[in-house]
């Protein structure tokens, strides 16, 4: 959990400094877990992406997933995390 929270630290701290020498309105701070999520290297990391009004950028699915679902996934993802 230390490794979590000093590599979360880390992704604050880059994040505030772009914002700082970029001028940065903001950031997005991306990942992806898995072979099904376009995951590109098999460990964790982070995209820190700097963002500015109007840059034309679009991080957010435009699509919705066409999988669906088993129909007790939430009571059973409410019992994987208890």
């Amino acid at each position: 959990m230390a490794d979590l929270h000093a590599t979360m630290s880390l992704v604050r701290r880059v994040s505030r400094s772009m914002a700082t020498t970029m001028g940065a309105l903001g950031v997005n701070v991306l990942n992806a877990s898995g072979p099904g999520s376009d995951q590109s290297v098999p460990h964790l990391h982070f995209h820190v992406v700097p963002r500015w009004r109007g840059d034309a950028l679009d991080t957010w699915p435009t699509e919705r997933s066409t999988h669906n679902p088993a129909p007790d996934w939430l009571r059973d993802l409410r019992a994987e995390l208890d």
